[in-house]
């Protein structure tokens, strides 16, 4: 680290409109105590404390892009001395950040930078590279080799072994602190970490580009700047760096970003020592992102109850986590490696060129010709307060104002190991039709699972601003990203992608989709049925099913009814997917929802049952009803699967009611006596007549209430909920049925009564 290096100050660009340029600046300190003079290398020098510290700045502008910007060229700089607002509280709050965390900062705490990796034991990020990211450009190999496309991402989460003995650090540094302030916009401008201001552009400035830089020109500080510069390892007293300007039009009206800034050079003898690094690379990722939106925005819908699988493999999701977005996956994992690893042109050292990225700003809308909506907006319901042990300090009266929470994305080790590779995950983010920078309140109140010792709090400092419609199966969505920069500046929703950027896939279009099948169909007169009682004389232990008895007793005999009776509800679906079906109300569905998780069983009693959070499924529409008989053992070629005795005889159907969507469904079974049965496979329909009775055919059989099936054979039931078909609503419509979305799991019945007449 340079041994004179005290402060950073960190220009970005934020717009220019009616010749005007919009920027902020980032004015950081070192890790030191803010309320200490900043100590320097100079011998006898001192410089004001920074908690006292109200600075001035000086906009210094570098016409054109063929060399770096150096603040002693030839032809000098620029300069445009600016006018910002003063953090008036600045000290009062910092003394209120530092009681509240008491003893636990401390200085020494994480005071230096992590050394660059050793080339010989390489932890480095990588990024596994999803279909819906190949296909949504002309994608033909990674750009990285930590860019990986095949299953290295699955073997690495599937192998994870949870690390036992984390890491924990309970001391602060001020360096750290003051990366907390900057997480909170309002609170860092208050605390004096960013600045706002704009000049006027001449035409000449940026006609061909140029940089654009902040200088402290507080004259304490400018003296022990000029002091400071000694040798180029020594740096300068305050550190700055440089945003890149692109090519400008008089009177043209865009958004401008940094997502990488330049160091300024200072000249020691008349010769600039110009950085090692990729610099061919840099400049191209400057020019693609100068205008703060993400250029590969891609989206996937799971499909699988394997959240990996990308290709539908049969095992159907159990709970929805909505549309997952990614974006710009490979650049993405460029930046922090560049930000880990040495400087390929320089080794030992990083690459002098800080990542000016903060996080991200989803947008979304139904139609095209609609505004786009953020997802990142929050409204405050409270003041901005500082607590501690010996009371609070307001940081301002800043209740119900707006403002965008950049949402972040990190690399992480799957299983907590030091000694292994950061992944970045699959998916940066999933929208399941709420805020994504806040917590879900209502799922933080329905999966307290009813433990009274368990306290959700909700109350918070900010609320989240829905956007005016919902995510709802079967509609279209659109989606783009913005970049938010250290500042929290960058484009705001009402820009837009210019017509020169659009050249790769700056926004994607979903068709939201329904993919988790129903579950199985609730029996209600269990009391009546025995299900899986453990008796061997009621469990047929060679297949994979329930048997269902409805039984008396008659002189200490066990008879069977002749005509059986089912009780049935439809299956349970669980929070959010029942809010996408849009068939309750959200107040009734989050009611009943509720309700149920209120009513649930305590999960410490280990002999309660616990029936699983959800309601009634509103898209199940009626019951698919199978009825099969026993054939010889060797007799499978009319089963379903083919390697089964038991041959198709019909398949019938029985509604839901189609308002209420708690209303039971029984479904009697009548024996009839039949002496001929028109057996069928499943490659084909339903025999016109399965029964020999002419009255029995199949439109008889369909209209009845009751399910017809023959005496004297052994009777398998399957039943299944079913969705009515729709394309545009579920993901999976061809196939087998177990692989549709529309079939849910199937519950088997076995009858048998003997006939009345041989």
């Amino acid at each position: 680290m340079e041994k004179n290096f005290r402060y950073t100050t960190l220009l970005f660009p934020q717009r220019v409109e009616n010749n005007k340029l919009f920027f902020n600046i980032v004015f950081l300190p070192r890790n030191r105590d803010p309320f200490k003079p900043m100590d320097t290398e100079i011998p006898g020098t001192t410089t004001t404390p920074f908690a006292d510290l109200v600075p001035q700045f000086t906009i210094k502008i570098v016409k054109g892009l063929e060399d770096f910007p150096v603040d002693n060229a030839a032809v000098a700089p620029i300069a445009k001395q600016i006018l910002v607002q003063t953090a008036a509280r600045k000290k009062v709050l910092l003394d209120a950040t530092r009681k509240s965390f008491g003893a636990q900062l401390n200085n020494t705490a994480g005071d230096k930078a992590e050394k660059v990796n050793d080339p010989t034991k390489p932890i480095t990020v990588k990024k596994y590279l999803p279909e819906s990211y190949r296909k949504s450009f002309n994608f033909t190999s990674p750009r990285h080799p930590n860019a990986v496309t095949d299953d290295s991402y699955h073997c690495a989460i599937r192998d994870s072994k949870p690390n036992l003995t984390p890491k924990t650090i309970d001391l602060l540094s001020w360096g750290k602190v003051f990366g907390y302030l900057l997480r909170q916009p309002i609170l860092a401008k208050a605390c004096g970490l960013i600045y706002s201001g704009s000049i006027d552009v001449e035409p000449e400035w940026f006609s061909k580009g140029g940089y654009m830089y902040v200088d402290l020109s507080n004259g304490d500080h400018v003296a022990v700047q000029n002091a400071s510069w000694t040798v180029p390892e020594d740096g300068s007293f305050v550190k700055r760096y440089a945003a890149r300007i692109p090519k400008l039009k008089p009177g043209e009206k865009r958004s401008l970003f940094a997502p990488v800034l330049f160091p300024v050079l200072h000249s020691f003898g008349g010769a600039v020592t110009e950085p090692k690094a990729p610099w061919d690379e840099i400049f191209k990722e400057i020019t693609a992102y100068d205008d703060g939106f993400a250029k590969i925005v891609h989206a996937n819908q799971p499909i699988s109850l394997n959240l990996l699988a990308e290709a539908q493999d049969g095992a159907h999701p159990v709970h929805d986590a909505g549309i997952r977005l990614g974006w710009d996956d490979e650049q993405l994992l460029i930046w922090y490696v560049r930000q880990m690893q040495e400087n390929p042109n320089n080794p030992g050292k990083r690459v002098d060129a800080p990542i000016g990225l903060f996080g991200y700003r989803v947008d979304v809308k139904q139609n095209f010709d609609d505004a786009w909506q953020s997802l990142n907006t929050v409204i405050t319901q409270q003041d901005y307060k500082i607590a501690f042990a010996g009371g609070e300090q307001a940081v301002g009266n800043k209740t119900d104002m707006a403002l965008e929470l950049p949402y972040q994305v990190y690399p992480s080790q799957v299983d907590s190991q030091g000694a292994k590779s950061f992944w970045l995950p699959m998916y940066f983010t999933n929208w399941i039709g709420r805020s994504l920078v806040m917590k879900d309140e209502v799922a933080a109140k329905l999966y307290k699972h009813g433990d009274a010792n368990v306290a959700v709090n909700t109350e918070q400092i900010f609320k989240d601003q829905q956007v005016s419609f919902k995510l709802h199966y079967g509609k279209t969505y659109m989606f783009r990203v913005r970049m938010c920069d250290l500042s929290h500046g960058g484009p705001t929703v009402t820009d837009e992608v210019s017509e020169l950027k659009q050249t790769i896939n700056p926004s994607e279009t979903v068709d939201f989709k329904r993919f988790i099948a129903p579950g199985k169909l609730r029996f209600t007169n269990l009391q009546n049925l025995l299900i899986n009682t453990g008796d061997p004389k009621k469990i047929d232990t060679e297949k994979n099913h329930v048997d269902f008895y409805n039984e008396t007793t008659v002189m200490g005999e066990e008879v069977y009814d002749a005509n059986p009776l089912v009780n049935l509800k439809r299956p349970l679906l669980g929070y959010p997917a029942v809010l996408f079906t849009n068939k309750y109300t959200e107040s009734d569905a989050l009611a009943k929802l509720q309700a149920t998780a209120d009513a649930d069983a305590d999960p410490f009693n280990a002999s309660a049952t616990r029936v699983g959070l959800g309601i009634a499924d509103p898209d199940v529409s009626k019951v698919e009803i199978i009825v099969e008989v026993e054939t010889l053992k060797l007799d499978n070629l009319l089963s379903y699967e083919g390697d089964e005795n038991y041959a198709h005889l019909y398949t019938t159907h029985r509604n839901f009611d189609a308002v209420n969507f708690d209303a039971m469904l029984d479904i009697p079974f009548t024996f009839v006596d039949a002496q001929v049965l028109n057996l069928i496979d499943f490659e084909r329909e339903t025999a016109t007549k399965p029964f020999s009775n002419d009255e029995l055919d199949m439109d008889n059989l369909n209209g009845r209430a009751d399910v017809v099936i023959p005496t004297a054979r052994k009777v398998r039931i399957t039943m299944r909920a079913v969705c009515e078909e729709n394309e545009i609503y579920f993901g999976v419509n061809n196939g087998p049925k177990e692989r549709q979305t529309r079939y849910g799991a199937t519950t088997q019945i076995f009858l048998y009564k003997e006939s009345d007449v041989e």
